[in-house]
Protein backbone atom coordinates (compact mmCIF):
# COMPACT_ATOMS: atom_id res chain seq x y z
CA UNK A 1 0.00 0.00 0.00
CA UNK A 2 1.88 3.31 -1.38
CA UNK A 3 1.64 6.07 1.90
CA UNK A 4 1.00 9.15 0.89
CA UNK A 5 3.78 12.23 0.95
CA UNK A 6 1.98 13.46 4.32
CA UNK A 7 2.29 10.52 5.87
CA UNK A 8 5.92 10.47 8.53
CA UNK A 9 7.61 7.72 7.42
CA UNK A 10 7.84 6.23 11.12
CA UNK A 11 4.61 5.83 13.34
CA UNK A 12 4.04 8.49 15.85
CA UNK A 13 2.07 8.03 19.00
CA UNK A 14 -1.52 9.09 18.92
CA UNK A 15 -0.66 11.06 22.19
CA UNK A 16 2.04 12.56 20.78
CA UNK A 17 0.29 14.30 17.56
CA UNK A 18 -2.48 15.24 20.11
CA UNK A 19 0.13 17.04 22.35
CA UNK A 20 2.15 18.68 19.83
CA UNK A 21 -0.97 20.52 18.07
CA UNK A 22 -3.12 23.34 18.75
CA UNK A 23 -6.41 21.78 19.40
CA UNK A 24 -9.16 22.99 17.68
CA UNK A 25 -12.39 21.56 16.50
CA UNK A 26 -11.59 21.67 13.02
CA UNK A 27 -8.23 20.16 13.48
CA UNK A 28 -9.70 17.00 14.83
CA UNK A 29 -11.83 16.82 13.18
CA UNK A 30 -9.50 16.16 10.05
CA UNK A 31 -6.98 14.14 12.44
CA UNK A 32 -9.27 11.57 13.91
CA UNK A 33 -11.61 11.01 10.28
CA UNK A 34 -8.65 11.60 8.23
CA UNK A 35 -5.17 11.05 9.14
CA UNK A 36 -5.54 8.75 12.03
CA UNK A 37 -7.61 6.44 9.55
CA UNK A 38 -4.62 5.88 7.27
CA UNK A 39 -1.84 6.14 10.27
CA UNK A 40 -3.64 3.62 12.09
CA UNK A 41 -6.55 1.59 9.86
CA UNK A 42 -6.92 -1.01 12.44
CA UNK A 43 -7.25 0.63 15.33
CA UNK A 44 -10.30 2.87 16.97
CA UNK A 45 -9.40 6.09 18.33
CA UNK A 46 -12.24 8.03 20.48
CA UNK A 47 -11.45 11.38 22.42
CA UNK A 48 -13.75 11.87 25.39
CA UNK A 49 -13.08 14.72 28.05
CA UNK A 50 -13.18 14.61 31.63
CA UNK A 51 -17.07 14.29 31.85
CA UNK A 52 -16.96 10.94 29.55
CA UNK A 53 -18.26 12.81 26.70
CA UNK A 54 -17.02 11.77 23.18
CA UNK A 55 -15.08 14.81 21.24
CA UNK A 56 -14.24 12.97 18.73
CA UNK A 57 -13.95 9.53 17.35
CA UNK A 58 -12.89 7.75 14.21
CA UNK A 59 -14.38 5.64 11.74
CA UNK A 60 -12.79 2.07 12.83
CA UNK A 61 -13.74 3.47 16.23
CA UNK A 62 -17.51 4.04 15.28
CA UNK A 63 -17.86 0.43 13.91
CA UNK A 64 -15.86 -1.48 16.61
CA UNK A 65 -18.31 0.31 18.94
CA UNK A 66 -21.43 -0.61 16.85
CA UNK A 67 -20.01 -4.51 17.28
CA UNK A 68 -19.83 -4.14 20.85
CA UNK A 69 -23.36 -3.53 20.99
CA UNK A 70 -26.26 -7.04 21.53
CA UNK A 71 -27.25 -8.11 18.64
CA UNK A 72 -25.17 -6.33 16.19
CA UNK A 73 -25.46 -7.46 12.50
CA UNK A 74 -23.54 -5.65 9.87
CA UNK A 75 -23.58 -5.65 6.00
CA UNK A 76 -20.79 -5.46 3.83
CA UNK A 77 -21.40 -2.50 2.08
CA UNK A 78 -22.85 -0.74 4.88
CA UNK A 79 -20.28 2.24 6.21
CA UNK A 80 -20.58 4.98 8.78
CA UNK A 81 -20.59 8.90 8.36
CA UNK A 82 -18.11 10.58 11.03
CA UNK A 83 -21.30 12.07 11.91
CA UNK A 84 -22.95 8.77 12.96
CA UNK A 85 -23.65 8.51 16.63
CA UNK A 86 -21.53 6.84 18.73
CA UNK A 87 -23.16 4.62 21.52
CA UNK A 88 -19.82 3.89 24.07
CA UNK A 89 -19.90 0.15 25.20
CA UNK A 90 -20.08 -0.64 28.38
CA UNK A 91 -16.65 -2.06 28.77
CA UNK A 92 -15.61 1.21 27.70
CA UNK A 93 -17.58 3.51 30.36
CA UNK A 94 -15.95 0.94 33.09
CA UNK A 95 -12.21 2.08 32.18
CA UNK A 96 -13.32 5.82 32.38
CA UNK A 97 -14.65 5.51 35.67
CA UNK A 98 -11.27 3.47 37.36
CA UNK A 99 -9.39 6.10 35.52
CA UNK A 100 -10.87 9.18 36.85
CA UNK A 101 -10.71 7.37 40.33
CA UNK A 102 -7.22 7.32 39.89
CA UNK A 103 -6.77 10.30 38.54
CA UNK A 104 -8.37 12.01 41.35
CA UNK A 105 -5.92 10.48 43.75
CA UNK A 106 -2.66 11.17 41.89
CA UNK A 107 -3.78 13.64 39.55
CA UNK A 108 -0.10 14.57 38.06
CA UNK A 109 0.93 10.55 37.33
CA UNK A 110 0.29 9.59 33.99
CA UNK A 111 -2.13 6.32 33.54
CA UNK A 112 -2.79 3.72 31.21
CA UNK A 113 -5.29 0.58 31.59
CA UNK A 114 -5.53 -1.98 28.99
CA UNK A 115 -7.60 -5.04 28.69
CA UNK A 116 -8.65 -7.61 25.48
CA UNK A 117 -12.01 -8.39 24.98
CA UNK A 118 -13.67 -11.47 23.35
CA UNK A 119 -17.13 -10.63 22.21
CA UNK A 120 -19.72 -13.44 21.52
CA UNK A 121 -18.93 -12.89 17.46
CA UNK A 122 -15.67 -14.31 17.69
CA UNK A 123 -13.53 -11.02 17.31
CA UNK A 124 -10.87 -9.82 19.85
CA UNK A 125 -11.10 -6.19 20.77
CA UNK A 126 -7.52 -4.90 22.56
CA UNK A 127 -8.47 -1.79 24.75
CA UNK A 128 -6.31 0.95 25.85
CA UNK A 129 -7.02 3.82 27.79
CA UNK A 130 -4.96 6.70 28.77
CA UNK A 131 -5.38 10.18 29.81
CA UNK A 132 -3.92 13.17 27.40
CA UNK A 133 -3.45 16.96 27.57
CA UNK A 134 -3.97 18.74 23.84
CA UNK A 135 -1.84 21.30 22.95
CA UNK A 136 -1.70 24.09 25.90
CA UNK A 137 -5.04 22.99 26.92
CA UNK A 138 -4.67 22.39 31.29
CA UNK A 139 -7.81 19.88 31.71
CA UNK A 140 -7.09 16.88 30.63
CA UNK A 141 -8.75 14.42 28.11
CA UNK A 142 -9.16 10.34 27.61
CA UNK A 143 -7.53 8.95 24.82
CA UNK A 144 -9.44 5.31 24.10
CA UNK A 145 -8.03 3.08 21.82
CA UNK A 146 -9.72 -0.07 20.36
CA UNK A 147 -7.24 -2.35 18.42
CA UNK A 148 -9.31 -4.68 16.06
CA UNK A 149 -7.20 -7.90 17.04
CA UNK A 150 -8.82 -10.57 14.97
CA UNK A 151 -7.95 -8.47 11.66
CA UNK A 152 -4.95 -7.53 12.65
CA UNK A 153 -4.25 -10.75 13.29
CA UNK A 154 -5.76 -12.46 10.06
CA UNK A 155 -3.54 -9.73 8.13
CA UNK A 156 -0.02 -11.17 9.72
CA UNK A 157 -1.24 -14.48 9.21
CA UNK A 158 -1.77 -14.38 5.47
CA UNK A 159 1.89 -12.41 5.27
CA UNK A 160 3.21 -15.54 7.35
CA UNK A 161 1.78 -18.02 5.20
CA UNK A 162 3.16 -16.52 1.93
CA UNK A 163 6.61 -15.80 3.54
CA UNK A 164 6.83 -19.08 5.46
CA UNK A 165 4.87 -21.60 2.81
CA UNK A 166 2.17 -22.89 5.23
CA UNK A 167 -0.16 -24.93 4.71
CA UNK A 168 -4.25 -24.20 4.46
CA UNK A 169 -4.27 -25.78 7.44
CA UNK A 170 -1.36 -24.39 9.42
CA UNK A 171 -2.73 -21.07 7.98
CA UNK A 172 -5.65 -21.60 9.77
CA UNK A 173 -4.35 -22.65 12.68
CA UNK A 174 -1.64 -19.96 13.30
CA UNK A 175 -4.42 -17.27 12.09
CA UNK A 176 -6.06 -18.52 15.62
CA UNK A 177 -2.98 -18.38 17.72
CA UNK A 178 -2.32 -14.92 16.68
CA UNK A 179 -5.66 -13.68 17.57
CA UNK A 180 -4.99 -15.46 21.10
CA UNK A 181 -7.06 -18.79 21.32
CA UNK A 182 -5.57 -21.93 23.10
CA UNK A 183 -4.95 -24.63 21.59
CA UNK A 184 -8.36 -26.28 23.06
CA UNK A 185 -10.66 -23.58 21.83
CA UNK A 186 -8.35 -24.12 18.10
CA UNK A 187 -9.09 -27.43 18.56
CA UNK A 188 -12.98 -26.72 19.09
CA UNK A 189 -13.12 -24.23 16.16
CA UNK A 190 -10.96 -26.16 13.37
CA UNK A 191 -12.91 -29.84 14.80
CA UNK A 192 -9.44 -31.17 15.27
CA UNK A 193 -7.71 -32.64 18.04
CA UNK A 194 -5.59 -30.67 20.17
CA UNK A 195 -2.78 -33.54 19.08
CA UNK A 196 -3.18 -32.00 15.58
CA UNK A 197 -3.17 -28.48 16.50
CA UNK A 198 -0.13 -29.25 18.51
CA UNK A 199 1.65 -30.90 15.31
CA UNK A 200 0.54 -28.12 12.95
CA UNK A 201 2.19 -25.64 15.39
CA UNK A 202 5.44 -27.60 15.94
CA UNK A 203 5.37 -27.30 11.89
CA UNK A 204 4.64 -23.27 11.90
CA UNK A 205 7.50 -22.68 14.42
CA UNK A 206 9.67 -25.30 12.46
CA UNK A 207 9.33 -23.37 9.06
CA UNK A 208 9.52 -19.74 10.89
CA UNK A 209 13.06 -20.66 12.36
CA UNK A 210 14.35 -22.27 8.72
CA UNK A 211 13.73 -18.65 7.50
CA UNK A 212 14.60 -16.86 10.27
Amino acid sequence: MQTTATLPKTSPSVSGILLNQSWTEDYLDIIFNFFFRKLFPFEGLLLLDEAGQLIQSNPKARELCRIFQPGFKSHPSEQLSHCAEVTLPSQLTRHYESLLASQLKLPEQPFRLSEEIFLDTGVRIKLNVERVFLGRHCSPYLLVRLEDMTQTAQQQACWDAHRYRLTQREHEVWTLHLQGLSYQKMSDRLFISRDTVSKHMKSVYSKRRNVL
